[in-house]
């Protein structure tokens, strides 16, 4: 469906409408009367047509991702993938088009409640309930698998189950596309492949996101199992509790048993829980027909329609697919019910800032170290902290897992990105003397991460111009050592709204594969020149040339600095940057 009905905090533009509130716009002869969802990509409302007077739900493309076309092409994309299914389990599309500039994508409208808010309304559910549940959906993923289409982002918010008992799996505009699909790679670069959940993503997917199968879609779904019948997914505690943690876990560690958190789940379900959970993929059920099969002796579909909590009235701050718009009630003192919520949401506002000034007044002085106060700038001859704020998205798409930055621990968790997924962590003037360290966890080390500098946006001949350079560990052949390169690149918007691209190798340094879990990255550039770089320690000289630096200036260095990342997880920490005397 592309989006889940959890209603998100992005906003949207169309017709100016607030996030989750009524909006009496029309598209075509749809009358869109509540929004149920927002993501990336867009939001989802529920609508009436105006002459069949049935609901739907109708996706829009946000208006702020229209002058991006490689969005434009993802979502067409989603139209036709969506358009093509047509299974009881999966939520079927039944219109699409562009209406005064607005791509949508109407859909078959459910009632009824995804598996997260089952759980958390009702905790884990009975053993023959919850079989039932994940039976359904291995037939919907059969479906799917049939189509030469894999998920990828399988979890309870994508899984629906309706008022009459059915699953229907959710945000097929996810799914990853067959590979001999006939697609210009090159457009898709900005929009990229989602990877998944932290939670229920499988071992390989958190490694490489673009060559998984059908079975990364079973491990999730096993994931999912586990959080029906115990009430949390298998990861989804102590002492997982970085994004960190849980991908070593599903990398390494094998989950819980059964029998210590729900005692009368039966022997048999572990076993086929156990392989569905399989770290290896060779070692899972193939197929998800095998699941299905598997589940079919414990499944009872009689009682799932108890499960759902079907409401008659909006539920103050939610959006449910269950949900009817109705006019707001009025009292005798002239404030309607959604204005008198505003003003208490006001009032307790005021009143929390005013607390929060007060701890802050009156809160005694911060010890050194990393409570100590922080500096607006840096200081030249000391090194500044980046990662106490969040980092800038220079280049990310919005349609793949997002980064996470952890201020606490000051380190951000970068899924992997399609193309250059790049953060900036700051800016520096031309000629400026500076030194930018940070430290880089991968396991097991994939490279394709690193740092870059000289971030700049301009024109060229009226054209949208992103240029910047890089130092980063790249992924070796088979068989081949890894190295450390050094490029530079550039990117153009042409007229018709296509991003082209060129990156040039500049030298590159065969390095050994690192012995520990973490390395330090720290490069020094001192006016036109990229004067050092140290890799684990070790200094690469081959990238820092007289040679190469003859062709840059000071103000090529100039500009944004920060990490990037291309298809491979990684976690950042200790982001560091010195500003050095000439």
């Amino acid at each position: 469906m592309g989006e889940s009905t959890t209603a998100r905090n992005t906003e949207t533009t169309f017709g100016g409408a607030a996030p989750n509130t009524p909006t009496q716009e029309t598209v075509g002869q749809y009358l869109l009367v509540e929004k149920l969802g927002e993501g990336g990509m867009g939001a989802v409302y529920k609508a009436v047509h105006t002459q069949l007077q049935k609901n739907f739900a109708i996706k829009l493309l946000s208006a702020q991702r229209l002058p991006d076309p490689s969005v434009i092409q993802r979502f067409r994309q989603e139209r036709i993938a969506v358009g093509k299914l047509d299974h009881p389990n999966i939520v079927r599309a039944t219109d699409a088009g562009e209406f005064q500039g607005h791509y949508f994508l109407v859909m078959e409208y459910v009632e009824g409640q995804d598996l997260n808010k089952i759980v958390k309304e009702r905790g884990k559910l009975p053993v023959a309930e919850a079989c039932a549940i994940i039976r359904q959906a291995a037939e919907g993923l059969q479906y799917i698998h049939e189509q030469n289409l894999v998920h990828r982002d399988i979890k309870p918010s994508n899984l629906m189950l309706t008022a009459t008992g059915q699953v229907k799996i959710l945000d097929l505009g996810l799914a990853l596309f067959p590979r001999q699909a006939t697609l210009d790679e090159d457009e898709l670069t900005m929009t990229g492949q989602v990877m998944g959940t932290w939670d229920y993503i499988s071992p390989e997917q958190a490694l490489d996101t673009h060559s998984v199968d059908i079975r990364a879609d079973i491990y999730s779904l096993g994931c999912t199992f586990f959080k029906l019948l115990t009430g949390r997914a298998p990861f989804a505690c102590a002492p997982y509790d970085s994004n960190r943690e849980k991908i070593r876990a599903h990398l390494e560690i094998a989950p819980p048993k059964l029998d210590t958190l729900q005692p009368d789940v039966p022997a048999a379900i572990q076993l086929v829980l156990d392989r569905m959970l399989a770290k290896d993929p060779m070692y899972r059920y193939q197929s998800p027909r095998e699941v299905a099969e598997a589940l079919a002796a414990f499944a009872d579909s009689d009682n799932l329609s108890k499960l759902v909590t079907v409401r008659t009235g909006p539920v103050p701050g939610k959006s449910s697919s269950a949900t009817v718009a109705r006019a707001p009630a009025t009292t005798g003192t002239g404030w309607t019910a959604g204005q008198r919520w505003l003003a208490l949401v006001f009032l307790a506002l005021v009143i929390g800032g005013i607390g929060l000034g007060l701890f802050f007044a009156l809160r005694p002085p911060s010890d050194d170290g990393k409570n100590q106060p922080r500096a607006d700038k840096p200081e030249v001859g000391k090194w500044f902290r980046l990662f106490r704020t969040a980092p800038k998205r220079l280049i990310w798409s919005p349609n793949i897992p997002q980064p996470h930055w952890d201020e606490n621990r000051e380190e951000i968790t970068c899924p992997p990105a399609r193309d250059y997924g790049i953060l900036g962590l700051g800016e520096v003037g031309a000629g400026d003397y500076f030194r930018f360290s940070v430290s880089i966890e991968q396991a097991p080390w994939s490279g394709a991460v690193g740092v870059v500098f000289g971030f700049q946006d301009s024109t060229d001949q009226g054209k949208p111009l992103t240029k910047y350079q890089g130092v980063g560990l790249e992924p070796p052949a088979p068989g081949a050592a890894h190295y450390v390169t050094r490029f530079s690149r550039t990117e153009t918007i042409n007229a018709k709204g296509k991003k082209t691209g060129q990156t040039s190798v500049l030298a590159k340094q065969t390095v050994p594969r690192p012995s520990l879990p973490e390395e330090t990255l720290d490069i020094e550039v001192r006016g036109q020149r990229l004067f050092k770089v140290f890799w684990a320690g070790q200094e690469l000289t081959d990238l820092t040339t007289e040679e190469l630096n003859a062709g840059f200036t000071d103000d090529d260095h100039r500009g944004a600095f920060g990490i990037y990342v291309v298809n491979y997880t990684a976690i950042f920490r200790d982001g560091r940057l010195m500003l050095l005397e000439r």
